[in-house]
């Protein structure tokens, strides 16, 4: 196969002999594999998180829609939005930029939490359940800092 293919990949247009462009597509598809947010438990979990924080805050009262409800679910959303931007970045600096974020998310949503328990806006076995699934949320996200750190050192 001596014939030359051309196309999109990567965001520029190639023109490459066909077997190095199947190569490179094969490659790309394996990449994408890799690289896909949805491949991550952590993003599940975070994604499941933030449902239910919106099943949460359905019920707070008027008034704080667009104050500690609407804070909840920003925060909430943030971790799972922040991963999914940050494992489609090409370097594992970046990733570990919107892990970071991710992170400050997770912690944010913790104190806000406890404020809308507090208030008695979420009654004590929904704050622990939403809790419980904030830890497991946020120890996911420290080992996936982990093995990126590992991996920007080496």
């Amino acid at each position: 196969e001596l014939g030359a293919r051309s196309g999109e990949l990567g965001g520029a247009f190639w023109v490459l002999p066909a077997r190095m462009w199947d190569q490179l597509l094969l490659a790309g598809a394996a990449l994408w594999r890799v690289a896909n947010f949805r491949n991550y438990k952590v993003w599940h979990a975070a994604h499941a998180l933030t449902l239910e924080l919106y099943r949460a805050t359905d019920s707070f009262p008027k008034r704080e829609w667009y104050a500690l409800a609407g804070q909840i679910r920003r925060s909430g959303g943030s971790i799972p939005s922040n991963l999914a931007e940050g494992l489609g970045k090409a370097g594992e600096r970046e990733k570990a930029r919107y892990l970071n974020i991710a992170l400050g998310s997770a912690y944010e949503l913790d104190c806000q939490l406890l404020l809308a328990h507090d208030l008695g806006y979420i009654d004590s076995d929904r704050y622990k359940t939403l809790y419980r699934d904030l830890l497991e949320v946020r120890k996911m996200l420290h080992g996936l800092r982990r093995k990126i750190n590992i991996a920007t050192s080496s």
